[in-house]
């Protein structure tokens, strides 16, 4: 990394509903320099043409957990923008990106942009009960997460299973002790990277 562009870069993936919202937000509070990015506000429209192709007849529904719904093009140029903008020299605070969505260590270009990687993790019963209680635009169809988003969630875990600086968090763990172990990880990689 040129020594002129010390940023850090942090990343909160995890199942559907694991709780990466809140935790990011919390993060926010704890660093309030830091800026955030969801990749849910990638999605595209709901009458996008482009989403017709990955229709699923059987549940009336498109397949939203793939990057087919996403602008990840946009997404990238919005990540490249920000570290263009965030140039830090050795005295000044380190600047910090927290970037929080289901599909960002799965991106081959996005997963490398990390100095941090966390995985939040839930059970298939905990995040349908969770997933019962939230809005979507548009609404899950009856039998979308049997059908669609457990068995992708599965698949999109499974492809990223040879990244090994990965850190996994059972997403049902007390989010304090979670909150205080990343900001303990932020401030030590903050150090390092004045050093």
């Amino acid at each position: 990394m040129n020594e002129q562009k010390k940023f850090l870069i942090i990343g909160i993936s995890g199942t559907t509903n694991s709780g990466k919202t809140t935790l990011v937000s919390k993060l926010n509070k704890l660093f309030p320099q830091a800026q955030t990015m969801g990749q849910d506000h990638y999605f595209l429209a709901p009458d996008d043409k482009r989403l017709e192709q990955y229709y699923v007849p059987e549940v009336d529904h498109c397949n939203w957990e793939q990057f087919g719904a996403l602008e990840m093009d946009r997404m990238i140029e919005d990540v490249e923008k920000w570290k263009e903008q965030h140039i830090c020299y050795d005295s000044d605070p380190v600047p910090v990106l927290i970037i929080e969505g289901f599909l960002i260590f799965n991106h081959s270009v996005l997963t490398n942009y990390f100095h941090k990687k966390y995985f939040l993790t839930i059970d298939k019963e905990t995040c349908m009960e969770r997933r019962r209680h939230r809005s979507y635009n548009p609404p899950d169809k009856p039998g979308y997460f049997e059908k669609v988003v457990w068995p992708m969630y599965l698949i999109n875990k499974k492809e990223i299973e040879a990244q090994t600086d990965i850190v996994y968090i059972d997403g049902t763990e007390d989010q304090e002790k979670v909150v205080q172990q990343i900001t303990e990880d932020i401030e030590q990689l903050m150090v390092s990277h004045h050093s």
